[in-house]
Formats: C-alpha cells, sequence, structure tokens
C-alpha cells in the first residue's frame, strides 16, 4: 500500500461549481512534461485560487506532493523563499544561500508548488526561475492578477462563470452562475 501523498492544500470553502473545461486544460498542461509553470490569469475573484486548489487536489503524478503556498501576507519578494519552505515544512540550516537551499532540498522530487496570489511579488520571478531550471521535476501553479512575463510561463486566462443571457431557452440551473448564486443563497 502506498503512503498518502504529502499536501498542504486548504480545504475548499465551498462545494465547487463549473469550471469543468479549465479544469481539465489545468489537467492537460500538468501532465504536460514542457508545461512546468502554469500561470491562472484573472482579476480578483474570479475564482482562481478555488481553481487551483481543486486542480491541484486532483495531481496524483507529483509523488512527493503538492504543497499550497499562500502569499497574500509575504509582503516582499525576499521572503519568498522562506514562504516555499514553509509550505513544505522544510527548515534552512543557517542564512547561506536561501535559494540553494530550497533547490537542493527539492533536488529530483517530484512537487506541485501551487503559488496564490503571486501579482503583488512579480519582482520574485527570479526564485521561479531558478527553481524551474535547477528541479526537472518541480512545477508551479501560480495564481496571479498579472502575468510574470517570463520564458517558462504558461497562461490560463480565466472569464467569469458561464452564465444566461436575454434570450436563452436553456434552463437556468445548466448555468454555473447561476448554480453559485444559488449555493451562496443557500448557505
Amino acid at each position: 500500500i502506498m503512503p498518502p501523498m504529502p499536501t498542504s492544500l486548504p480545504p475548499l470553502a465551498a462545494s465547487f461549481v463549473g469550471r469543468h473545461d479549465e479544469l481539465a486544460q489545468i489537467t492537460a498542461l500538468l501532465d504536460d512534461s514542457n508545461c512546468r509553470l502554469l500561470t491562472l490569469l484573472g482579476p480578483g475573484g474570479i475564482g482562481k485560487t478555488t481553481l487551483a486548489i481543486q486542480a491541484a487536489g486532483g495531481q496524483v503524478q507529483f509523488a512527493d506532493g503538492v504543497f499550497f503556498v499562500a502569499l497574500t501576507a509575504v509582503s516582499s519578494p525576499d521572503l519568498l523563499p522562506s514562504a516555499i519552505a514553509g509550505a513544505l515544512q522544510f527548515t534552512f540550516s543557517g542564512a547561506g544561500d536561501l535559494p540553494l537551499q530550497l533547490a537542493d532540498h527539492l533536488g529530483r522530487k517530484q512537487v506541485l508548488l501551487v503559488m496564490d496570489n503571486f501579482e503583488h511579488l512579480l519582482e520574485g520571478y527570479e526564485l521561479l526561475t531558478y527553481l524551474v531550471q535547477a528541479n526537472p521535476f518541480v512545477k508551479f501553479l501560480v495564481t496571479s492578477r498579472e502575468r510574470l512575463n517570463i520564458r517558462e510561463e504558461w497562461v490560463l486566462p480565466l472569464a467569469g462563470l458561464a452564465f444566461p443571457h436575454d434570450d436563452t431557452s436553456t434552463p437556468l440551473d445548466s448555468y454555473s452562475a447561476v448554480q453559485l448564486f444559488a449555493q451562496r443563497a443557500r448557505q
């Protein structure tokens, strides 16, 4: 019996609604060996974090784990190594080269790092670039309001949920925006 895959993904606050096409796209891209850094791009409140958590939770090919790195409270790109180490439950040895220590710890591990809310730390792209280049089996799933604009980045832009138009004969409950609204109203 295989031990469970390590993870630090937070639980979803509510059930997952819609976005099945995007979920399939993310899964396909994370399965692609050429896609090592995928950014879910969209405005605030569109559901990037929920989609990233849902997508990451279904990834079984990362034998060494799937880890969630919450970046909202990280105030400087200089603190990115510590934020990643915290999610990995890794402790640095001394104040030496933190990116190097992090890369050495990751080594050849098969890991997915979900970097949530990267938009205010765009200057920290160099750490992600370094880790992608140093660790061949590490992948990043980034949520951001802005592109990182680096060569390694693949981008999946997100739009709003499907909603009915005035001239539709389709039942309203078949639209994901209506389903989400109804779910929140019941809460």
